[in-house]
């Protein structure tokens, strides 16, 4: 477990999440401008939704990772 949450996996996620907030402004301010405009909380809650899908996909093709490393470890 203390595998998933060490340093280097620390800052993938670090890096996932800053670039998925910086695809986010730019399909927001391409694609919703009328849409979205003047409601804050559908956009923080677009945001949210957008983030969290890029950190769970991350930690599971980690875990997946880390399950096959084990498999495959063994004598």
């Amino acid at each position: 477990m203390e595998e998933i949450f060490n340093s280097m996996n620390l800052m993938m996620v670090g890096i996932i999440v800053f670039s998925s907030f910086w695809i986010f402004l730019f399909n927001y301010r391409q694609d919703h401008k009328e849409k979205y405009e003047g409601k804050i909380p559908l956009i923080l809650f677009d945001l949210f939704i957008n983030l969290g899908m890029s950190v769970s996909g991350f930690l599971l093709l980690l875990g997946q990772l880390l399950l096959a490393l084990f498999v495959f470890a063994q004598p």
